[in-house]
């Protein structure tokens, strides 16, 4: 591995056009909430993976976190940026403001919870730059996929690489919106003829959440309003539009089984009982395939995703410069180039 050289820059920029003079050939996003337990790990596998790429530099955008992350990731070469209080702190908005603050032509955005694999970066930049028209390119989570060929795919998440003036060209990320953010993106950029492709490989591992635990948590979060939200806000674009719809079809058809049983009441209570009788012997089914608790946790978890469908759709879009970058808290900045 060549050596490491660190460069500070001036702390007072509240953007990251300034940047060095020498842009490097990456530029990697890690957005943290409440990861001491990963962090350490996590960013010693993104050096650990970025030692075949080029130059780079590695932004962690931190939501504020009330345990150690920050502290411990002082102890690495990185610039770390802290959200402002008085607005969201979503992964959305993290990757946000680490696309403003970036400098490489190519962007990896990564949660702090993840740990990277060590060959699919290279594999994946290698993807990116000997293919055209590929704007994007992923992995799997935890576990190998069943191909052994990569998959055009219309959208990636977890780990994702992107040609970072693609991303700028529609939009990037949206600051405000509180979950889908990452769909959302491949989808428009799908629509602006870019193509983005899954590889087979495992990208990195993640903890996967489950249980009513989780779906607390995204209750909590707002994670659940973000749906109506993003459908609202696509509501202008039809094609994008009917790609969320396709998406969450499933979700749309089980919303639409609830908002028959409101309708069912309405109408006689013959209707009603008729709805009963049929959500009960779905509901018996569902347990003898799957389990009570699995059956009540997917029934819970689909009834406060159409509640939390609900709310999101009250939230109007807004401008991405009306975001505070100003109020952005630079705790270090320094680039990294290999």
């Amino acid at each position: 591995m060549a050596p490491i050289v660190t460069l500070q820059t001036n702390d007072s920029d509240d953007r990251g056009d300034s940047g060095p003079s020498e842009k490097p050939d990456l530029s990697v996003v890690v957005v943290t909430f409440n990861e001491e337990a990963r962090i350490e790990r996590c960013l010693e596998s993104v050096f650990e993976s970025c030692r075949d790429v080029g130059t780079f530099e590695v932004i962690l955008v931190d939501s504020n976190s009330t345990d150690r992350t920050v502290d411990i990731a002082k102890s690495f070469p990185i610039t770390i940026l802290t959200l402002p209080d008085e607005v969201d702190r979503t992964p959305s908005a993290g990757r946000y403001v680490g696309t403003q603050w970036a400098n490489g032509d190519t962007i990896l955005y990564v949660d702090g919870d993840m740990y990277l694999e060590p060959e699919w970066l290279s594999d994946a930049y290698d993807f990116l730059h000997t293919n055209d028209g590929v704007v994007g390119v992923d992995g799997h989570l935890n576990v190998r996929g069943d191909t052994s060929t990569p998959q055009r795919v219309n959208a990636i998440r977890g780990v994702a690489l992107y040609d970072t003036s693609a991303v700028t060209a529609v939009g990037g990320f949206d600051p405000f919106q509180k979950s889908l953010e990452d769909i959302d993106l491949g989808f428009r950029l799908v629509l602006d003829s870019g193509e983005l492709y899954r590889l087979p490989s495992v990208a990195a591992s993640h903890p996967v959440a489950k249980g009513t635990r989780e779906i607390r948590r995204r209750w909590r979060s707002g994670y659940v309003e973000g749906v109506g939200q993003t459908l609202r806000k696509s509501a202008s674009r039809p094609r994008l539009l009917a790609m969320h719809l396709l998406r969450l079809r499933y979700k749309v058809l089980i919303g639409s089984w609830f908002a028959a049983g409101g309708v069912s009441v309405a109408l006689s209570p013959l209707a009603t009982g008729g709805w009963l009788l049929a959500t009960g012997l779905f509901f018996a089914f569902l347990t003898r395939e799957r389990g009570s608790s699995e059956a009540f946790r997917l029934t819970f978890g689909y009834a406060l995703l159409w509640i939390g469908f609900i709310y999101g759709m009250r939230i109007p879009p807004r401008p991405r410069d009306e975001y505070p970058l100003s109020r952005v808290d630079v705790v270090k900045r320094i680039s990294v180039f290999q």
